[in-house]
């Protein structure tokens, strides 16, 4: 039997703190070579449990660099395990899936 498998997302947790800023850099690789990623887009996603949107947000590209950022004011949402996924969408308007996993807010002490 032959498997064909086109789902490529990389398997990658997120560990941040609520209320703090987070913002990480991402090369995405093929074969060992960074993907430029310039006339591309990017969207992320966190969702909970229950399928509902937590936040979204758009990385910025730069060459081979995505970097993405949430700010202090919108890490305020209940500490927890989410989902989330980061979607390409490409010059031709066809979409791929780089990356998945969880995205894990921990409890902090001074965020109201």
């Amino acid at each position: 039997m032959v498997i064909s498998n086109s789902d490529i997302a990389q398997r990658q947790d997120f560990n941040c703190r609520r209320g703090d800023t987070f913002t990480r850099n991402l090369t995405f690789t093929f074969n060992g070579v960074a993907v430029p990623l310039t006339g591309t887009s990017l969207a992320m996603r966190v969702i909970d449990s229950l399928g509902n949107v937590v936040f979204v947000i758009t990385p910025t590209i730069a060459g081979s660099v995505a970097t993405i950022t949430e700010t202090a004011a919108l890490m305020t949402v209940a500490p927890g395990n989410y989902l989330y996924d980061i979607q390409l969408t490409n010059t031709d308007a066809s979409k791929v899936t780089l990356m998945q996993g969880w995205f894990i807010i921990n409890k902090d002490q001074t965020t109201p």
